[in-house]
C-alpha cells in the first residue's frame, strides 16, 4: 500500500511540474493535486495527449 502512495505523490508532482512549465491553466493544479490519480488521468486525455498527436513525431500521413 506504501508504494502506491508514493508513486502517487510522485506522479502528482511530475504532472504539476508539467503544468508550471508549460503555463497551463492554473485550475489543473487543483485538479491534479485534489483528485490525484483521476486528476492526472483527466489531465493527460484533456492537455497532453492532444499536443502529443500534433507533434511532428506523432503525426503520420494516410
Amino acid at each position: 500500500m506504501p508504494i502506491f502512495l508514493i508513486l502517487s505523490l510522485l506522479i502528482q508532482i511530475a504532472f504539476a511540474i508539467h503544468v508550471v512549465k508549460t503555463g497551463r491553466d492554473r485550475m489543473w493544479l487543483w485538479i491534479i493535486l485534489i483528485f490525484s490519480v483521476l486528476g492526472c488521468v483527466v489531465y493527460f486525455f484533456a492537455e497532453i495527449l492532444p499536443e502529443l498527436q500534433n507533434s511532428r513525431t506523432g503525426f503520420r500521413r494516410i
